[in-house]
């Protein structure tokens, strides 16, 4: 419908307006007092439907005009202002962000770096795995503590890193356990502690009886492993204090002479064979006689003499 259709049908809709309150109020359009002017009940009717129809027109343009606008502006869907969430753009830039291990925690592509043994990666950090796999009780676990549990001496258990006895002293009466480092017990008078266990004490320490279980083993001789026997003399076994008697030597163990042709050079340095002798490989050479060979710095004899084959020569 125009513009023009509407204000018509406006017009027409006053003036029956004004008619139907002009017959309310008793008065007539054609008898009325002053030439062309309507009194005062009907100007006012008649200014109440003028307000009405501009209103009315108001709010059709309205309806026509800017509302049209409005409704346009709220179907606008809206627009994130941050470009980095933009869902069709599937560009990531990696940032491994302090992570030594792992993916980077930005775009969990990038690989950041590995933990070395001990070690297992938490959450971008490195973090010391203990590892007592075959190790000794109280061990290191590679990670700067001990190992709580591991392997320990027969007898012995792992307690919190530590080797305990099961059972200290078990089955002995005297000594130290051997095991377990614990003192268990001394002998009674009478009695010698054997292997752990006390036993009646018997003759020991002279020449033929049993060696003694506590130093000194033999009082008289030397303890061959199990009984005393003599030691000292020419062919036996050399002594604990002074190995051989007189002017033997202790070779290999054994007392015997040294210091002549053929026998071994006695100890002392350039007295380690007797006169007219010196030491050549650990056994003393007679020298200085006819035919002989020169004594050190080629001495000889009287009446002879130490010629160019280092030979003692004479008349």
């Amino acid at each position: 419908m125009s513009d023009l259709n509407l204000r018509q049908d406006k017009s027409v809709c006053v003036l029956l307006v004004s008619i139907v309150l002009v017959h309310a109020t008793g008065c007539s359009l054609l008898l009325a007092p002053h030439d062309g002017v309507l009194d005062t009940g009907a100007e006012e009717a008649l200014a109440d439907a003028d307000a009405d129809a501009d209103a009315d027109e108001d709010a059709d343009q309205d309806v026509d005009g800017s509302s049209d606008g409005d409704v346009e502006r709220d179907a606008e869907p809206d627009v994130d202002p941050d470009p980095d969430n933009d869902p069709d753009d599937d560009t990531c830039v990696p940032d491994c962000r302090g992570a030594r291990c792992g993916f980077d925690p930005v775009c969990r592509s990038y690989w950041c770096g590995n933990c070395s043994t001990h070690f297992t990666c938490d959450d971008g950090v490195c973090v010391c795995v203990p590892d007592c796999t075959g190790m000794w009780c109280g061990a290191s676990d590679g990670c700067g503590g001990t190992c709580t549990t591991g392997s320990c001496p027969s007898g012995q258990y792992c307690l919190r890193g530590s080797c305990i006895c099961l059972t200290p002293c078990d089955g002995l009466e005297c000594d130290f356990d051997p095991v377990c480092g614990d003192w268990c017990g001394s002998c009674g008078g009478g009695e010698t502690c054997e292997d752990g266990v006390c036993v009646a004490e018997t003759e020991c320490g002279t020449i033929g009886s049993p060696c003694c279980s506590s130093a000194p083993r033999c009082r008289a001789g030397v303890c061959d492993g199990t009984d005393c026997v003599a030691c000292g003399e020419e062919g036996l076994p050399c002594c604990d204090i002074v190995p051989c008697a007189g002017s033997l030597e202790c070779v290999d163990d054994t007392c015997t002479t040294c210091g002549r042709d053929g026998e071994p050079c006695c100890s002392g340095g350039g007295d380690a064979c007797v006169a007219w002798h010196f030491c050549e490989d650990d056994l003393c050479v007679d020298c200085g006689g006819r035919g002989e060979p020169c004594c050190p710095t080629r001495r000889c004899q009287s009446d002879l003499w130490c010629g160019g084959d280092d030979r003692c020569h004479g008349t």
